[in-house]
This record gives C-alpha cells, structure tokens and sequence, in this order.
C-alpha cells in the first residue's frame, strides 16, 4: 500500500494526516496514474491542551491505528520546514526524521507559505497581488507574494524575512496597490500595526480597500501538507532523512543577542 504521512507543527497548534491511493483506483477504468493526483486524506488535529513535543507521537500512532496501518506501511514522510514556531519546527522535524530513519523511506519538505497559498489559490486567483504572512515578531513578518498571473500558473516565488514598515510601504506604492490581498496568520499583526493611531492618517484609504483572509482556510494544516507532498513524493522530489532541517530564516532572540558585541 502507498501511504505519506504528513506533518504540521509549525505554529501553536498542530495536525497530522495521512494520504493513500483512493479505493476507487482498483478499477481497472482508471488511469494507471491517477492515484498519483487524487489520494484519499484523512486527518486529525492534535490536542489543543497541551503542546506539540507532548501531542505528536501519541496522534500519530491514534490516526495510524484508526486507518488500521502500522509505521511499516509508511512509504513517505511530508513535513513543513519552515518558516514558523522554533519549537514547534523542531518537534516536526525531529519526528520526522527519526521516523523516516526508522523506517528506511525518504521525507518531504514543504515550505509553510507554500501550504497557506495552496489551501487558498482559489480565493487569491481574482487579485494582482496575494501576500502570504506568517508572523515573525520583532516587527518583522514572513512574507511570499505572489503575482496574479503567477497564481494562476501555480509557480511559487521565495519566502523572506521582512520589516512590517518595509512591506507597507511596497504594498502601498505597487501599481495595483487597491488589488491586493493579504493572507495567513500574520493578518493579525499587520493589522495591528495598520491600526495605530499614528500610522491609520496616512494608510487608512488604503488599508480598507485592500482584502484580508485571516480565518480557518489561511492556518496552514497536514491535510494541505499530504496534498502537497503526495506530488512531491510522486514525481520523485524527496530528500534523504538526514538533509532534512528546519528553515528558520533567522536566529532566535537569544542568538541574535549572544552575537551582539559587548
């Protein structure tokens, strides 16, 4: 059997999922390949009381058994590399890793933007500019946008690290500035930021003729991750176990301090 298991622990909370080819494959009127596209996903979110590291391993044996599979029938991993949570990155990760190790199978990496973009594409068709974000705190945001026309082609331009102040004001001064939306997690925090009294005299007429999904549909979740990485796996994209790390895309606070000269 042809099972990936799929991985997302890149914020507070977290999912697992796993994907398989679809029971209606066994007939013999569908394409040979068609597994390839479509698999069957099951999913379930970890508990919400307690974190990760403690939640993890425990669903993933719960979704397994539920499925009436053992680790053995796993013939890949997908899991989100970043950007997101340290912690939460490196529990994903980990598991991951030792789980494939284990099992002698290959991983996939997924980059988390990537799975906010392709959990809303059809929403984000219709604009100029789609701009995935995922807080990063210390006034910074993750950030991918894309173009409109690169939505609809579904090509995929770099996640980067950038200044809340930075990606307003780039916002602000594109040619389609009032076709633009913004989507993900990190909503909450440029709104925030949009909304101070200082700054909404001059961005006020702008911030409300841009569009903002914040909702379930923008959190990124494993049954996205095992969509995603089912392609990966089947058209042979996979890494080795152990290249597979976690893309934080910068230090932690206390790195960044301890690097500081005195």
């Amino acid at each position: 059997m042809k099972v990936l298991l799929a991985i997302e622990t890149s914020g507070k909370y977290g999912s697992v999922a796993i994907a398989k080819a679809h029971n209606l494959l066994q007939k013999t009127d569908v394409p040979q390949n068609a597994d390839l596209m479509n698999p069957g996903v099951v999913a379930i979110d970890l508990p919400t009381d307690r974190g990760s590291a403690q939640s993890l391993a425990s669903s993933i044996d719960f979704l397994l058994r539920s499925e009436k599979l053992n680790p053995n029938d796993l013939g890949c991993i997908a899991v989100l590399s970043g950007p997101g949570s340290f912690t939460g990155l490196r529990v994903g990760i980990a598991t991951a890793k030792s789980m494939a190790y284990a099992l002698s199978i290959p991983t996939v990496e997924l980059d988390t933007l990537d799975c906010i973009l392709h959990q809303t594409r059809r929403t984000t068709e219709g604009y100029r500019l789609a701009h995935m974000l995922l807080d990063a705190y210390r006034g910074q945001l993750f950030v991918k946008t894309i173009s409109g026309n690169t939505i609809a082609r579904g090509a995929e331009e770099g996640t980067v690290l950038s200044d809340i102040e930075g990606l307003v004001q780039s916002a602000m001064s594109a040619d389609c500035a009032n076709e633009q939306v913004f989507v993900g997690p990190g909503c909450e925090r440029l709104q925030r930021y949009l909304a101070r009294e200082e700054k909404l005299d001059t961005v006020e007429k702008w911030f409300e003729s841009v569009e903002w999904i914040n909702d379930w549909r923008s959190t990124p979740h494993a049954s996205s991750v095992a969509e995603l990485g089912w392609r990966k796996w089947s058209s042979g994209d996979t890494l080795d176990p152990f290249l597979l790390l976690p893309k934080y895309f910068r230090g932690s606070a206390a790195e960044e301090k301890a690097s500081k000269p005195v």
